[in-house]
């Protein structure tokens, strides 16, 4: 029964991601020419949840840490304040983010990952795919509502 719903769930995710980033303006130039075809990159690393997250957040700043993403990471996936947090907690995520998400998004340079200082910032690439980061934003916070350039809401179920 739980595989069904997290089938429909995926499915349901990858049209709502689908049709945000088709609503959204952007150059494929903007995207590093090495990505390949640019709309599969960006819908690749949108594609986790834990990636999305890193991203929403340089959406409102341009450094942080490894110590500090994961933090914000165990705070929302636990739903409990991230001052309660101790180091424990995130040694999976830290490992997570150390191993697959940091360098597939150093890789199409939307950030820039220190190993050795565990500093993380915004990469070149990033401003470019901005605008899809917070539509995805814009869609996880409603549920899969979004309005149009016109102001009418829609949603993806429709």
């Amino acid at each position: 029964m739980w595989v069904q719903q997290f089938t429909v769930a995926t499915s349901q995710y990858q049209i709502l991601l689908e049709t945000a980033l088709f609503t959204c303006l952007i150059k494929a130039s903007s995207m590093n020419e090495n990505d390949g075809p640019w709309l599969d990159t960006v819908h690749e690393l949108l594609s986790e949840s834990r990636r999305r997250q890193v991203l929403y957040y340089f959406l409102q700043t341009e450094h942080a840490t490894v110590n500090e993403l994961a933090h914000r990471l165990v705070s929302r996936e636990r739903n409990v304040p991230i001052d309660s947090i101790d180091s424990g907690e995130t040694t999976e995520i830290t490992i997570a983010l150390h191993h697959k998400h940091l360098p597939k998004l150093e890789r199409h340079d939307v950030i820039e990952y220190d190993e050795h200082s565990d500093d993380v910032v915004r990469g070149s690439g990033f401003e470019g795919m901005a605008e899809f980061v917070r539509r995805a934003r814009e869609l996880e916070a409603t549920g899969g509502r979004f309005e149009d350039s016109s102001g009418s809401s829609t949603s993806v179920a429709e």
